[in-house]
């Protein structure tokens, strides 16, 4: 589908809360979205309308998925702890690594830095990414499509850097290396990890997702105490990261480690990191 055609719908959905609240129903409870609603979603490639009952397409549920994650961050109030954190200024440069839509870094943008950058892969969540910026009438925005293993910026360009969720996707290393590459002296990081316990929890209850949950765990091993990682294709990198690796890295990259964030007792909340460049 074209990045326009895409656009203009993530819009309307934007500007109509009933019809946004339909394209949710569809992934639960479809029975309550009127042919209407499914017509215009279908318009947009977003369900199919085979009988007996509408249903997302993989795109309509990539765009689910990025919309209410946007909700969440921005309504739900999950964005303050890294603002917050990450302190952003009038004359901040501020980079979001693996931004997906755009969710966190829409949030970062409201304190206004100087200049505000998404790299992201995937084309689909740029495109919802156009869409929720213009929604936000923000115009400090700047997608970019690009790897986070080869970030296409010049040295020291950032001095905020937030890479949620995004290094269980990609080969550590080399992502870690150029973040540090990226980073001014003084730019505080945030990484958000995903660390043994998210694919563990999932590996007893069954959750496999084809393989990828015993891939990630077998991965995480190698990456933890090997420094190695393994690639399926051309982009299967899937791993767990652990607080003491990644603080090690960073160390050994030049960063100051300023706060460590876990949950100890319960593990259900994913640990992040905040460290400055020395």
């Amino acid at each position: 589908m074209k990045s326009s055609i895409l656009h203009a719908t993530c819009l309307r959905l934007l500007r109509d809360p009933r019809l946004l609240q339909a394209l949710e129903d569809l992934s639960h409870d479809p029975s309550g979205v009127s042919r209407e609603q499914a017509e215009i979603l279908a318009d947009g490639g977003l369900c199919n309308l085979t009988p007996p009952r509408a249903a997302l397409t993989r795109l309509g549920r990539g765009v689910s998925y990025h919309l209410a994650e946007y909700r969440r961050q921005i309504e739900g109030g999950a964005a303050e702890t890294y603002i917050s954190r990450l302190d952003v200024r009038h004359d901040s440069r501020v980079l979001d690594v693996g931004c997906g839509a755009g969710q966190s870094l829409v949030a970062l943008l409201r304190e206004r830095p100087r200049l505000g950058v998404g790299l992201e892969f995937d084309a689909t969540a740029l495109a919802v990414f156009t869409a929720i910026s213009e929604f936000e009438g923000l115009r400090g925005a700047h997608p970019v499509r690009g790897n986070a293993e080869m970030l296409p910026f010049a040295d020291g360009s950032f001095d905020r850097i937030l890479c949620r969720v995004v290094l269980m996707h990609v080969r550590v290393l080399p992502t870690l290396a150029e973040i540090a590459r990226v980073s001014a002296a003084g730019a505080l990081v945030y990484l958000h990890l995903t660390d043994f316990w998210f694919y563990w929890r999932k590996f007893l209850r069954r959750q496999w997702e084809k393989g990828g949950v015993p891939f990630a765990l077998l991965n995480g091993l190698l990456l933890q105490f090997l420094g190695l990682q393994v690639r399926i294709g051309a982009t299967r990198s899937m791993n767990y990261q652990s607080l003491v690796a990644v603080r090690r890295w960073l160390i050994r990259h030049g960063f100051e480690i300023v706060g460590i964030e876990e949950d100890r007792e319960h593990r259900r909340l994913q640990p992040k990191i905040l460290a400055r460049r020395c």
